[in-house]
């Protein structure tokens, strides 16, 4: 299976994407309720159980992407470095958070 993610295109895995695949095979008949999805970043182990009507997955996680918090003083006009977030999924997820620091960025250096 391949994702493509708007904003960030191809990504290495999906795990909601190989889920929802894996139901919609089983709905169709073209699965088993449990099997392994084959992505770019790797294998994963998808069950629907048929007890409790869940879906598992089983994989490796990797972190492939960290990330700075900061906080913007709008009246002293710095920009304080607060922590790493490390993050286990693509740049798409942090696309709201660099444009939200770019704007405040920009909106503090321009006062």
């Amino acid at each position: 299976m391949r994702t493509w993610e708007r904003g960030a295109g191809a990504t290495l895995a999906c795990g909601t994407g190989a889920c929802a695949a894996v139901v919609a095979a089983v709905l169709e008949g073209r699965a088993t309720r449990k099997c392994t999805v084959d992505l770019p970043g790797g294998p994963l182990e998808i069950e629907w159980r048929e007890e409790d009507n869940h879906v598992y997955m089983t994989g490796p996680a990797e972190v492939v992407l960290g990330a700075f918090i900061f906080e913007v003083d709008q009246q002293e006009r710095f920009i304080t470095k607060k922590s790493i977030v490390p993050a286990a999924y693509g740049i798409e997820d942090m696309i709201p958070l660099l444009v939200l620091l770019k704007t405040q960025f920009q909106d503090t250096a321009s006062h």
